[in-house]
């Protein structure tokens, strides 16, 4: 990753993280300025799972270089947005070195995601939970089988709330039948007027979860090979998901 030479890698990965969180919900990022144990401040967007801890320092490094704009102040708290600039240097990384494909990967992922913010809470909160995991882990970590115990969770929250939003209450009670409960939900919906295609997203949503089954189950794989198919199954549960309106 190339960064502005004025600012630190972990400064830079952090501008990263929070215009990718910027992009989900144009919110400012609310900064408590309470230390914790730590040292640091903590961070809280809804683009986030979970409140960030960053050292005060890398925060004041990016809005003195341009990069973060303050735009209200309270009482131990201050409000903070990405600029301009700190939107084109995310540009810039997203798109050096990425093929074309992946660089349209990366802009369906960021509209599915805000999409599923709004239509599937639950099934989007267990998918970040994996996304954050996997950035955390490498080829060697045990935990790697925790990201397909995530995505599981995200495609039985992506059922029920499927079924919830759709209406649909004829529908098989267990909630890890996700094969049968989103077949029904989608043959209420469809008919059998284009069975076809129906019959050809059952089939994708079954494969997706023996995918997910399959990497929950990984148990302690450690390969470099492990790790892309934990992320072969964020993306595609994230895909297949969310899409599904």
């Amino acid at each position: 990753m190339r960064q502005p030479s004025r600012i630190e890698k972990e400064q830079a990965e952090l501008l990263l993280a929070l215009v990718e969180a910027y992009r989900l919900r144009r919110e400012p990022f609310a900064v408590i300025e309470a230390m914790n144990a730590m040292g640091h401040v903590l961070v809280r967007h809804p683009g986030f799972t979970e409140e960030m801890s960053v050292p005060p320092n890398d925060l004041r490094m990016l809005e003195r270089e341009g990069f973060l704009l303050v735009t209200e102040r309270g009482r131990g708290i201050r409000f903070l947005i990405p600029t301009p600039e700190a939107q084109e240097f995310y540009r810039s990384v997203k798109t050096e070195g990425s093929t074309p494909i992946a660089r349209v990967e990366t802009e369906v992922r960021q509209f599915l995601s805000s999409s599923a913010m709004d239509f599937y809470p639950r099934a989007f909160a267990a998918w970040r939970r994996s996304e954050s995991l996997y950035r955390q882990l490498d080829a060697a970590d045990p935990r790697l089988s925790e990201i397909g115990h995530q995505c599981r969770e995200a495609i039985q929250a992506f059922a029920a709330e499927l079924a919830k939003r759709h209406r649909v209450t004829e529908i098989d009670p267990d909630p890890t039948k996700t094969i049968n409960r989103v077949t029904a939900v989608l043959r209420a919906r469809t008919g059998d007027t284009v069975a076809e295609f129906l019959d050809a997203l059952i089939d994708y949503w079954r494969k997706l979860t023996s995918l997910v089954q399959r990497q929950e189950h990984s148990g302690h794989a450690k390969s470099i090979a492990a790790r892309k198919k934990a992320g072969l199954s964020i993306s595609r549960t994230l895909v297949s998901s969310c899409s599904r309106r």
